[in-house]
């Protein structure tokens, strides 16, 4: 069962950080987050301004300038910082489909620009979290969401010729995943036995299929969103409610912990609707 006291006490001081935070997922994850973890310290960032008191807004054409303007307003380097960065989670993406063949160029390239660049500089912020947070029972982990695509798991084979500047991006981006995983897994296993001053998360990736949005609604009027879309407040809950809190959280009256909800970094979950909501299931 979940301590909600014992979850209150392990996320103090703890900071949050979401990229694409003005769009629809990144709004429900940013609010998902201020309703379980009032006290997290929560920075958003997007190309789009903001109302929000911690924001960092980007230069959607500056990628090497977003990336040192973000480290230098997150200050991530500093072992003195009174928060420790517990959650990344990259919303920030695009969609597109291309019917010619300069279409499909100038699309690769958006597509890479709004899929694959927010992923690296999610996974640069992560890599430059501050060596003074040593793995232990005491701490949440770090962990790391990014937003990967359902039909990027499926059969490259089946994909038509439209989607392909958007395949391969978030096909890129569980490549990324994957790699990235594999190698700090590698890197924390060599580490074994002198983890002090050393930082290590988990990377994992939601590969939805289509997501209930206003701009998705506006696209595709005829398509039935009741019974076959997946709510962002879904994808949300289950980020920062069970993978981020639920790490360490399943415990019983002694307060020891006796099971983990979080998945095993590298991992990429899909979550489609049949007609009966959300359904999770472990992709590719």
């Amino acid at each position: 069962m979940f301590n909600l006291t014992y979850r209150r006490l392990a996320i103090q001081q703890q900071h949050a950080i979401v990229i694409g935070a003005c769009g629809a997922l990144g709004k429900a994850v940013t609010e998902s987050i201020a309703r379980v973890a009032p006290d997290v310290h929560i920075t958003t960032i997007d190309v789009a301004p903001s109302s929000s008191p911690h924001h960092i807004q980007l230069d959607q054409h500056e990628t090497d300038a977003n990336l040192t303007k973000c480290l230098t307003q997150l200050d991530l380097s500093s072992p003195t910082a009174s928060t420790t960065t517990s959650l990344i989670v990259n919303c920030a993406g695009g969609f597109g489909m291309s019917f010619s063949p300069a279409d499909t160029m100038s699309l690769s390239s958006n597509m890479h620009s709004m899929n694959v660049i927010s992923t690296l500089l999610a996974v640069q912020i992560a890599n430059s979290l501050p060596n003074n947070t040593a793995r232990d029972s005491s701490k949440v982990r770090p962990l790391v969401v990014l937003t990967g695509a359902a039909a990027a798991l499926d059969n490259p084979h089946e994909t038509p010729v439209f989607m392909q500047p958007y395949y391969s991006s978030k096909k890129t981006v569980h490549d990324i995943v994957k790699s990235t995983a594999a190698a700090n897994t590698k890197a924390e296993k060599e580490e074994k036995g002198n983890l002090e001053g050393k930082t290590f998360y988990d990377l994992n990736a939601v590969c939805p299929s289509i997501i209930d949005t206003a701009v998705n609604r506006a696209d595709m009027p005829e398509f039935d969103w009741d019974n076959e879309s997946v709510k962002c407040e879904d994808i949300a809950e289950r980020i920062v409610g069970e993978w981020w809190l639920g790490d360490q959280h399943i415990m019983n009256e002694s307060r020891q912990v006796v099971g983990k909800i979080r998945p095993r970094s590298g991992e990429l979950w899909r979550v489609e609707n049949k007609g009966k909501g959300a359904e999770w299931s472990l992709g590719g």
